[in-house]
C-alpha cells in the first residue's frame, strides 16, 4: 500500500434488523505531535438496540504504541474483555439490555505517537472485524465513517474536552513546534468575541486550558474560538468544544 492514511475498515457479514435509521460507527479525526497521546473515540449513532460488540483491529507499531482502552460514556455499563497481541487488539463487550440511547460514545482507544514519527505523516489502522449485537444476540447491520490520525506541528487535542475532574480529557492541549514555543501564547474567546482566557508558554511546547476563565471560574459548556500566536504572529485559529 503506497498511501499511508488511517483507514478504519470494518469487515463483517451482518443481518439487517428492522430500523428506521441505519446504525453507524463514527471515528472522528485525531491529530498530535510525536510523543503525544491521541484518543480515538468509538461513537455509535442509532445505538438503541446495541447490547454487544466485538472489534478486532491492527495498527502500525512503527508509528503508534497502544496505551489503553478507556471506558467512557455508556461503556461503563458493559462487561469488557480486551486482549492485545503484537500489533492487534481484540475487544468484546456486552450488557443485558440495549443502550436505549441514539448517539453515544462507547469507548476510547488511546495511542501514543512514537517520537520517530515525522510531522505531516499519517498512519493506517485496519479494523479486521466489527460485529454489533442486539439483546437477542442477532447481528446488527452497520456502516462506518472513517477517522484519521495525523502528526501535526501545531495541534489542539482532545476536541471536545471535558473538564469535570474525572481524569479523562480534563484539559485541552495546545501544542506548537519547539522552534516557536519560547514566545508562544493562546487566546481563547467566546463566540461573541469576548476574551475568556490567555495561556502563555511555560518552557514547554504544551499549553493547557482547564476550562476556566481569567478569574479562575469554570466557563459554560459550548464552542470557543482559539488563536495560537508566536512572537505576536497568528499561527493557527480554530474552535474548541467544552463539554461537562
Amino acid at each position: 500500500m503506497t498511501k499511508r492514511i488511517l483507514l478504519l475498515l470494518f469487515v463483517s457479514t451482518c443481518l439487517m434488523l428492522a430500523s428506521a435509521k441505519a446504525t453507524t460507527i463514527i471515528l472522528p479525526e485525531r491529530q498530535g505531535p510525536p510523543g503525544s497521546l491521541v484518543q480515538v473515540p468509538v461513537i455509535v449513532d442509532s445505538a438503541e438496540t446495541v447490547a454487544g460488540c466485538e472489534f478486532i483491529l491492527q495498527y502500525d507499531k512503527s508509528f503508534l504504541e497502544f496505551v489503553r482502552l478507556d471506558s467512557i460514556g455508556l461503556a461503563d455499563g458493559f462487561t469488557f474483555a480486551v486482549k492485545t497481541k503484537d500489533d492487534s487488539i481484540a475487544i468484546s463487550m456486552a450488557r443485558a439490555v440495549g443502550i436505549q440511547k441514539s448517539y453515544v460514545t462507547l469507548l476510547g482507544l488511546t495511542f501514543r505517537i512514537r517520537n520517530s514519527a515525522q510531522v505531516g505523516a499519517a498512519t493506517e489502522i485496519t479494523w479486521i472485524q466489527s460485529r454489533l449485537y442486539s439483546e437477542s444476540t442477532s447481528l446488527i447491520d452497520h456502516s462506518v465513517k472513517h477517522g484519521v490520525v495525523r502528526v501535526s506541528a501545531i495541534s489542539v487535542f482532545p476536541n471536545p474536552f471535558t473538564p469535570n475532574e474525572d481524569g479523562i480529557n480534563d484539559t485541552a492541549n495546545f501544542i506548537v513546534p519547539d522552534s516557536l514555543s519560547f514566545d508562544a501564547a493562546v487566546k481563547i474567546f467566546s463566540v461573541s468575541g469576548q476574551l475568556v482566557k490567555e495561556l502563555f508558554n511555560n518552557e514547554s511546547t504544551y499549553m493547557k486550558w482547564n476550562g476556566k476563565d481569567k478569574d479562575d471560574n469554570p466557563v459554560k459548556p459550548g464552542v470557543y474560538i482559539y488563536l495560537i500566536l508566536a512572537n505576536g504572529t497568528a499561527l493557527s485559529k480554530g474552535t474548541i468544544t467544552l463539554m461537562r
